[in-house]
């Protein structure tokens, strides 16, 4: 157990105990998700306990890949978690406004579009 304290309705564990653990490990790749994600701040969650867990988890990894929903492109959380640079991959279902784009590909973040399962069925 990391310590922490649990939220329930979210499934996660979140608070200083989990930071300290993460900071414990090496990891070759992070899988990340974040309330927002913008060419001016970066990544950000709505949340500064959950974009601090996503940042320390960013810097143990030598990797790290953002998945997100295409809806959360362009917009604004409360919190920074980190500049666009510390992603190596976005990986969303809608390609980013040309802005976004520019700015991604400035900060040597790859662009990778995923399939969902209702473009299989047309």
């Amino acid at each position: 157990s990391f310590g922490g304290y649990y939220n329930g309705a979210e499934y996660e564990t979140l608070g200083t105990p989990v930071i300290d653990a993460i900071r414990q490990f090496r990891a070759d790749h992070a899988f990340l998700t974040v309330g927002a994600l913008n060419a001016e701040q970066g990544w950000m969650d709505y949340r500064v306990e959950v974009a601090q867990v996503n940042k320390t988890m960013a810097e143990q990894a030598r990797h790290t890949t953002i998945l997100m929903d295409s809806n959360k492109l362009d917009g604004v959380a409360l919190v920074t978690t980190c500049p666009l640079t510390a992603a190596d991959r976005l990986v969303t279902t809608t390609p980013p406004s040309l802005s976004l784009a520019a700015a991604l590909t400035k900060a040597h973040v790859e662009i990778h579009l995923a399939v969902t399962i209702d473009d299989l069925s047309e």
